[in-house]
């Protein structure tokens, strides 16, 4: 399957219904949240109108599963996601029969979904604002010169699997935090599925380059990042055309990653 992220669905909105086109790519919430709070006045609302009415016109498959609550499926913690993909999918029909900004916002009222408008413009950005605040803090400290070696050394690409295996075991312990369960750490060690491997993978190796280096992340990084949790198979591809994603892909996985171009 071929998995687009936000800005594959704006370049290439225009060849969603060719039905043979779309027969095997997806996308997801996350795509469409972004797509959504980009809305703030007539000219934004008519450009993301245009895409988000070819999703639904094309019934292009969407994962409608936020990727906070993917992470903790694949470690055996199951979340119910229902209310907010049912609040989602009105929100996007709205905007497919609205003529207008102001049509749109008087239609989220009269229908009882302004808070969960609301929450899809916060969700964005505190995604953005509080991940460039986590490793910000984090990176306080210690001696480039020292880190970087040392990051460069916990990264050895011969040897992968034990490089899996700490990234694994190391948000296995972020998952206890938010157990309602008592399980030990191996425990949520040996529930995780092996879905989001490309996910853990990337991100960690992400996050600890940024520290170590000092490095703000850029504005839209969280988001990049977290579509790579909806490639869950070594099969997937995902089209970005996102300089960053793909040097990182590029190292780690450079068959599951494809520009616009290529389609």
């Amino acid at each position: 399957m071929v998995y687009f992220e936000t800005n594959a669905l704006r370049k290439l909105a225009y060849r969603l219904l060719d039905k043979t086109f779309v027969k095997d790519k997806y996308t997801s919430i996350l795509s469409l949240i972004e797509l959504i709070s980009g809305i703030f006045d007539d000219e934004s609302f008519l450009l993301r109108k245009s895409i988000i009415s070819k999703v639904i016109q094309s019934k292009m498959l969407v994962d409608l599963t936020l990727p906070e609550l993917v992470f903790l499926e694949a470690f055996g913690l199951h979340r119910n996601n229902n209310e907010i993909t049912q609040a989602t999918r009105q929100i996007l029909n709205l905007i497919n029969i609205s003529d207008s900004y102001d049509t749109f916002q008087k239609s989220t009222e009269s229908n009882d979904l302004k808070l969960y408008l609301e929450f899809i413009y916060t969700y964005d950005k505190n995604a953005r604002e509080k991940f460039r605040e986590a490793i910000t803090n984090n990176s306080i400290g210690g001696d480039t010169k020292l880190l970087i070696p040392e990051f460069k050394n916990r990264w050895v690409s011969e040897n992968l699997i034990s490089i899996l295996n700490r990234v694994i075991h190391y948000h296995a312990s972020k998952v206890q935090g938010y157990s309602f369960e008592l399980r030990t750490l191996e425990e949520i060690v040996n529930s995780y599925d092996n879905s989001i491997n490309i996910y853990l993978f990337v991100s960690s190796y992400y996050i600890d380059q940024k520290i170590s280096s000092k490095n703000i992340p850029a504005k839209n990084d969280y988001f990049d990042l977290h579509h790579l949790i909806y490639l869950k198979s070594s099969n997937d591809k995902i089209v970005s055309d996102d300089k960053m994603l793909h040097s990182y892909m590029k190292k780690w996985f450079p068959n599951n990653i494809i520009e616009t171009k290529e389609l």
